[in-house]
């Protein structure tokens, strides 16, 4: 988490989810943890049964570190929304303002922060740092109950998280940052059709 952030923010469930009564949380620990590896492992590459199950190593650990660290304190940079909620308390339950039955804020999902983070490591190994990597997300339009986010991660009809399409959103973030996309033969146009389906929607990829 961000530097002189507090713990709070981040409970120990049983799944990535997060509750819909939770209005204090800004993720899950299991979504942490899965943010973590996604900055810490090259893309395209699995993680080795080291990094999961240990021992650690030192060296390897400090590493992780610096980049997690790294990676919220740019987050907080690019979006005023986080910086607010780690400038609060928990109890204040700002989190309510960018989670809520509408949809809310991107980040503010488990699931899209997962895949944010390893869009960051995509755009990492292409040979931008952490923080430019943000600064190049942070004009993307993070409404998940407007376009292109609904009906890709949030069903408007039933108000709940679509947690799946990984692909397509991941290249939805790269396309709308003018990137190529992961892999570049990816067809984005179809697959975001066959997504949304009939659902009307003035997005086009």
């Amino acid at each position: 988490m961000p530097r002189g952030s507090s713990g709070d923010f981040v409970p120990l469930y049983k799944t990535a989810n997060i509750p819909s009564q939770d209005k204090r949380s800004m993720t899950s620990l299991i979504s942490l943890y899965s943010v973590v590896k996604a900055i810490s492992v090259p893309y395209g590459r699995r993680s080795s049964g080291r990094l999961i199950k240990g021992p650690p190593n030192p060296v390897t650990v400090g590493e992780f570190y610096i980049q997690a660290t790294d990676f919220w304190d740019a987050v907080k940079a690019s979006f005023p929304q986080v910086a607010e909620v780690f400038n609060s308390r928990p109890e204040d339950e700002t989190v309510a303002k960018y989670r809520h039955e509408n949809g809310g804020h991107f980040l503010f999902r488990p699931f899209c922060l997962v895949v944010f983070a390893k869009t960051v490591r995509v755009l990492m190994s292409r040979g931008f740092s952490i923080a430019d990597s943000l600064k190049v997300l942070a004009g993307i339009q993070m409404d998940i109950g407007k376009d292109p986010w609904c009906h890709v991660v949030w069903n408007p009809n039933k108000r709940t998280m679509i947690n799946k399409n990984e692909p397509l959103i991941r290249n939805l973030l790269l396309s709308l940052t003018g990137q190529p996309l992961s892999p570049n033969d990816f067809d984005l146009n179809v697959e975001y059709k066959k997504t949304v389906g009939e659902a009307q929607t003035s997005f086009r990829p």
